[in-house]
């Protein structure tokens, strides 16, 4: 898509030493393009270019990264550095993109997937170890970048909206997702936000989004465009879908989507562990999480689907469809387990 002239006059704005760099696609990131900038084969920078479809101010984004990676940092918590123009900025807006040059962390790696407790462990321990560094935080600091992210509401009048446009073969083919939807608002319906004290949270916590070292110890988050407020139960329930199950986000067989209990604890121990300290309310709402966070990506993954895949990234026609099926069949199977999910939380956290 951009050509290597392209990335050289763009290095040429920020503050860097100039050299002949190299660059690699990295394809994880379902909105933004994500680029490892080398030299002599050796990992330098990490260049993001800011979907301004998406994130519409991406100054305000850039101004809660800021805020936010001047607190968190220190033992166990690896710092990210912006790196600014020339002009002093901490993003350049070149040829109508908008973009972003970090520091690249040696010897660190993310995972898609895992059936590793130690990893489990880790991603819940830096969560609460981010939750914990961010806690005198003011909600009011910081900017929405994303309105009504996580609001369940809008996203099903969006999912409603897109019903009404949809194609006769796409609405047909979406038909078992939106009655697993149906099934699952039963789940969450009556769950009242207002005793939760509202925090700043990452908001996209799943596991390739933590950095980690090549031993497997947890380095901090990565893809910070939605720092901003939110609930503890927001970033609980994405780790929980994206390490418990340990199948690919858009697997077909939903046979191999499982809810994997041992994992399941390593997370809680890496939270008990990281000393957040969370209310009582708000250990009562983690199983919310679990439940809440596939069902809303399921929603909002259907509804784009419907919508002929405006905001994910698709590398075939059905994937968003796949995407809501295997989220979708998560949450039922979260629902399953709710029992024991509950017990497990009260045993390690309560």
């Amino acid at each position: 898509m951009f050509e290597y002239n392209y990335f050289m006059g763009l290095l040429d704005l920020f503050n860097i030493p100039k050299a002949n760099y190299s660059f690699t696609t990295l394809s994880d990131g379902l909105v933004n393009d994500t680029f490892l900038v080398s030299l002599n084969s050796r990992p330098k920078y990490i260049l993001q270019r800011i979907n301004h479809q998406v994130f519409k101010s991406p100054p305000k984004i850039m101004s809660n990264i800021s805020r936010a990676l001047n607190i968190v940092g220190g033992p166990g918590y690896a710092e990210i550095d912006i790196i600014h123009s020339k002009e002093g900025n901490g993003y350049i807006k070149y040829e109508g993109n908008y973009w972003r040059l970090m520091s690249f962390i040696k010897d660190s790696t993310t995972y898609n997937s895992t059936v590793d407790p130690k990893v489990a462990y880790g991603a819940g321990w830096i969560v609460g170890k981010f939750h914990n560094l961010m806690q005198n935080e003011r909600v009011l600091d910081y900017h929405i970048t994303l309105k009504d992210f996580h609001n369940l509401d809008f996203r099903l009048q969006q999912l409603d909206a897109a019903t009404k446009i949809a194609s006769t073969e796409r609405l047909s083919k979406a038909s078992m997702a939106l009655v697993t939807i149906e099934s699952l608002l039963e789940e969450v319906k009556d769950w009242n936000n207002q005793a939760i004290l509202k925090r700043i949270c990452h908001n996209d916590t799943k596991l390739n989004n933590i950095l980690f070292a090549t031993n497997k110890q947890p380095l901090c988050l990565i893809d910070l465009d939605t720092i901003m407020e939110g609930y503890f139960y927001n970033d609980f329930g994405d780790i929980v879908r994206s390490v418990v199950s340990t199948a690919a986000e858009n697997e077909l067989d939903l046979s191999k989507i499982t809810f994997d209990i041992k994992l399941f604890k390593s997370i809680l121990k890496g939270i008990k562990e990281s000393g957040v300290i969370l209310k009582q309310v708000e250990i009562e709402s983690l199983y919310l999480g679990v439940v809440f966070m596939p069902l809303i990506h399921g929603v909002r993954a259907v509804t784009d689907y419907l919508e002929n895949d405006k905001y994910y990234k698709v590398s075939y026609k059905d994937q968003n469809l796949d995407r809501a099926n295997a989220l979708l069949y998560f949450a039922t199977k979260a629902r399953a387990f709710k029992d024991t999910i509950k017990s497990l939380i009260q045993e390690i956290l309560g």
